[in-house]
């Protein structure tokens, strides 16, 4: 049998409001006998919102997309799967099933947040979302009477992995990490050695970063730690931060998800734009990766090989070497990046303030902010 695994899948944004089906060009996809993404949104055509960066589509568009793409099955353990609420949740888990697509990683209760799927006789699938780190920290964990996603904690996993039979196979999707930085932080790295020990455990496919990380080699296993955006379509974001289903041809283009004062159009950096997807071939037990690459400004997807595919295998192969560090100097090239990134994301944002408001509004706001800390 095989496999293909993506990266993170978002249902809404432009394949709703352009009306523009995706096509996605790869004869690894198309030729396989099961697809396996992780849906970064709930399905819900509900008024209610969480108050956070909120991602939704809506419920019959997104179930005639998965459904034409023949998703077999979705990861809902993420942090944007409750950004319709507790019902939210629900409504996708439902919708899923009334087209016979099943779902894990989260559930009406912990229960069933925490069952893994069955891919084969002796091999299976388990989600789980951290919850206690800087860009993933607004998680609605499930419990044994609440909806909500499969915590990652280890001891957790580690008891799950014990109550599959013996000989099992077990591939673990783990929504992890910071956001838009190349290396995850160090603490990641020691938890995937840890899980690669586990006899039960084949392989670590990671998601949340929305770029490609580099692979860890060890002990002749592999954990991808992040796969990036699949399919992920540009969107409008509303005042103050919220995904909307407006259109309007003449706003502001931005490449970041902040707060805005008028209708904007999110749009994706080109290294937010190439993902990587894990193939797995169950009869001779091949695992290896594939590259794609989703196009500016339509949702398509496409397979790339030639000197695309040369150059983010270099780049990665270059990223791998950070590996070898001892853990106090990898840690602070890490370190380097965050800050690195943040400074990048506030000079990006400020100078889309100036363009959108005006310097007079922005320096206006910026001292109201000090006024209102140091009084």
């Amino acid at each position: 049998m095989k496999i293909i695994v993506t990266g993170d899948l978002f249902s809404g944004g432009d394949i709703v409001t352009g009306r523009h089906m995706p096509e996605i060009k790869s004869d690894a996809f198309n030729s396989a006998d099961l697809r396996i993404t992780n849906l970064e949104n709930p399905l819900s055509d509900s008024d209610v919102f969480a108050s956070k960066s909120v991602l939704y589509a809506p419920l019959e568009s997104s179930l005639t997309l998965l459904k034409n793409l023949r998703i077999d099955y979705c990861s809902l353990a993420n942090n944007h799967i409750h950004d319709k609420g507790l019902k939210g949740i629900e409504e996708t888990i439902l919708g899923l099933s009334s087209v016979n697509i099943k779902c894990f990683g989260a559930g009406v209760n912990i229960s069933e947040a925490k069952k893994p799927i069955q891919l084969e006789e002796n091999l299976f699938m388990l989600a789980y979302c951290q919850f206690n780190s800087p860009t993933l920290n607004h998680i609605q964990l499930a419990n044994d009477d609440t909806p909500g996603v499969n915590p990652l904690v280890l001891s957790n996993i580690f008891r799950d992995l014990d109550c599959l039979p013996e000989g099992a196979k077990v591939i673990l999707l783990l929504h992890w990490g910071r956001e838009h930085v190349w290396l995850t932080d160090y603490s990641n790295i020691l938890l995937a050695k840890k899980l690669l020990d586990h006899p039960k455990v084949k392989t670590i496919i990671g998601s949340h970063p929305h770029r490609i990380q580099p692979v860890l080699k060890y002990k002749g296993k592999t954990c991808f730690f992040c796969l990036g955006n699949f399919l992920f379509p540009n969107f409008f974001i509303e005042p103050p931060k919220r995904i909307t289903y407006s259109v309007k041809s003449d706003c502001l283009v931005t490449t970041r998800y902040h707060s805005v004062s008028r209708l904007t159009y999110k749009k994706w950096k080109i290294v937010n734009r190439i993902s990587m997807g894990v193939r797995y071939c169950t009869r001779t037990d091949n695992l290896e990766p594939v590259y794609f690459y989703q196009n500016n400004n339509f949702p398509n997807v496409i397979e790339v090989g030639g000197i695309f595919k040369f150059c983010i295998t270099l780049w990665l192969s270059f990223l791998r070497l950070f590996f070898l560090l001892p853990p106090k100097v990898y840690n602070i090239f890490q370190v380097f990046q965050v800050k690195l990134f943040n400074l990048q994301w506030f000079i990006g944002i400020a100078f889309f303030k100036i363009r959108q408001d005006g310097l007079k509004k922005v320096i206006k706001k910026i001292f109201n902010l000090l006024t209102a800390r140091f009084k």
